[in-house]
């Protein structure tokens, strides 16, 4: 199913009042309400599912895009004359193409088909209150104690035909090997133990102080952490912390830094966007509108601890005299520059 959207809806002017949070809500609504048929109904509670605000639906609301309203006791929103362009795309109407469909694909199989029923013979069932019609596939007054089919009307199979016997010789009967005789048998001498071979015990070495194949974590400071000595841009551990950065060989330690940093960094990105997720004065992008004193609308970075303030409006600029020197320059910019030759003298 789909809806229909205009062409010219861009340059509306209901759209151009709204804000892209706002037509972005609107326009997920109308694929989910041609999606789920609900006439152009949109469940306040689903605002969520569409990735909207409800500050975005109250200002499709005072733009005249969306209509408060109930359907079947939910408070909700409303398309404005959603049937007088998306009709298509309603209950009823799709429901009644379904069926159209239906009977169409139901009437092609009735005349295409091969089955045309079996022929209606009254001689082998006569008419009575016990009749079999065929034609129409129903059982009319059908007494199962009473009604027993003929033992002529059955068919006839033909006699299957049978394979020639063969002299088949009966398999000799199964006979187990003859087992030992337990009590012939005797137990078999006992071998000799063998002589006890005197053990040495080697000498244990003393360990000595290998590396390990993978080293662990980094070891634990107290009140200190990579950045104390290390950038991002740079991580190091803290043995090649002195060290050029052409020369820092591959190290384990200072790769685990770098991991350090990159979870860091992760972390404050996610408490960034889950303070912009939960506050209701900013945007997606983590903006704010407000105005200044002089009534003129601004776009802020929000702090997310309360409505944006308003700003003070900005001082206009004073006019400030240049210094003596300058004024000089220009008084001599007007003056004629001297010259050499002697001006024309017109008779």
């Amino acid at each position: 199913m789909f809806t229909r959207l205009d062409d010219h809806f861009w340059a509306h002017p209901k759209v151009l009042n709204c804000s892209d949070g706002a037509i972005a809500l609107w326009a997920r609504a109308l694929s989910w309400v041609g999606f789920q048929l609900t006439d152009g109904f949109v469940p306040h509670q689903c605002l969520r599912l569409l990735r909207g605000r409800k500050r975005d639906a109250d200002r499709l609301v005072e733009a005249g895009l969306w209509v408060r309203g109930e359907c079947d006791g939910q408070l909700g929103y409303w398309f404005h004359d959603f049937t007088d362009w998306n009709n298509a795309a309603t209950r009823g109407e799709v429901e009644k193409r379904r069926k159209r469909g239906h009977d169409r694909v139901i009437k092609h199989r009735e005349k295409t088909t091969d089955w045309q029923g079996l022929p209606h013979d009254k001689s082998q069932n006569p008419g009575g209150p016990d009749t079999l019609d065929v034609s129409d596939n129903t059982l009319a007054h059908c007494n199962s104690a009473t009604h027993a089919p003929e033992a002529d009307t059955l068919p006839v199979l033909a006699a299957e035909p049978t394979l020639p016997a063969t002299s088949a010789t009966p398999l000799p009967a199964y006979s187990a090997p003859p087992g030992p005789n337990l009590e012939t048998i005797t137990a078999p001498a006992a071998a000799p133990p063998p002589a006890a071979i005197p053990t040495v015990q080697p000498k244990l070495k003393s360990p000595v102080a290998t590396a390990p194949s993978k080293p662990g974590p980094l070891p634990a400071v107290s009140d200190q952490s990579p950045a104390d000595w290390s950038t991002m841009d740079d991580p190091r551990c803290r043995k090649h912390a002195g060290l050029p950065r052409g020369k820092v060989p591959p190290c384990w330690a200072c790769g685990q830094v770098r991991l350090w940093f990159t979870q860091q960094a992760l972390t404050v990105k996610q408490e960034q966007r889950n303070k912009i997720t939960t506050c209701e004065y900013c945007d997606e992008r983590g903006l704010a509108e407000t105005r200044d004193e002089s009534g003129k609308h601004l776009l802020i970075r929000c702090s997310h601890d309360g409505p944006p303030p308003i700003l003070p409006a900005p001082e206009k600029p004073q006019h400030r005299p240049p210094p003596p020197e300058i004024r000089e320059r220009i008084a001599k910019l007007g003056q004629p520059k001297p010259t050499k030759h002697q001006p024309l003298m017109l008779i």
